[in-house]
């Protein structure tokens, strides 16, 4: 939920230690969810459609840490505090 609010709240006021402080910790949950999905889930896979929710479950905090690293160097480049 705190991590709800603080997405939330990142848009109307840029913050940069909070923008840094969310990308790290998606980042971190983006590389537990792929070592949860490699290590865990993949052995037990044993049909293929259930390949396709894997890889959605893994890909989807993958991409939203790259989207906040993103708008950090853009804010940086912009000269934006």
């Amino acid at each position: 939920m705190l991590l709800i609010v603080a997405l939330l709240a990142l848009p109307s006021r840029w913050r940069r230690p909070l923008g840094v402080a969310l990308a790290a910790a998606i980042s971190a949950d983006a590389a537990r969810t792929w070592a949860q999905m490699l290590l865990f889930h993949r052995p037990r896979v044993q049909r293929w459609w259930e390949w396709p929710g894997l890889a959605v479950a893994a890909l989807a905090p993958t991409a939203a840490a790259v989207i906040l690293w993103q708008a950090l160097g853009h804010r940086r480049r912009a000269h934006c505090p």
